[in-house]
């Protein structure tokens, strides 16, 4: 996460289950009420954990919404990245691309990917990881 502070990286099973759980609660508030919504003591009261805990991972809120694009673009480059690779040739490849470009449409299409991109637009720091995910997405589709 270029630029943004970022706390303690789980490694055991019970912590990445943990930064999840956070994940997706904070998503839940963004979804449910926009970026204004959003403080770390919500998100530690909906994810059931001390706001101490919270903060080791993620130690400020633009860290927690880095998390958030970054689980994002990773879940969306999956998509994209299955619908590509269903083309077993070369004359299957435009259907795999209209497969994908409409995947993506219905991602960015709730409430909570509408807030992230809202949040990419308005922060360098999430531009420039919007860009490298791009830039990467780009690498794998012409290999």
């Amino acid at each position: 996460m270029t630029g943004v502070p970022v706390g303690r990286k789980p490694v055991q099973a019970r912590a990445i289950a943990r930064v999840e759980s956070i994940l997706t609660e904070a998503g839940a508030i963004i979804a449910a009420e926009g970026m204004n919504g959003l403080t770390m003591t919500r998100v530690a009261e909906a994810s059931g954990i001390p706001i101490g805990s919270l903060y080791q991972y993620f130690p400020t809120e633009a860290s927690l919404v880095a998390g958030l694009v970054e689980r994002h673009l990773r879940r969306g480059d999956e998509r994209l990245l299955l619908d590509i690779a269903s083309a077993s040739s070369a004359a299957e490849m435009p259907a795999a691309m209209e497969r994908a470009l409409k995947t993506y449409l219905r991602i960015t299409e709730d409430k909570l990917s509408a807030e992230l991109m809202a949040a990419i637009r308005a922060d360098p720091r999430l531009r420039a990881m919007d860009r490298a995910d791009t830039a990467r997405n780009a690498e794998e589709i012409v290999k």
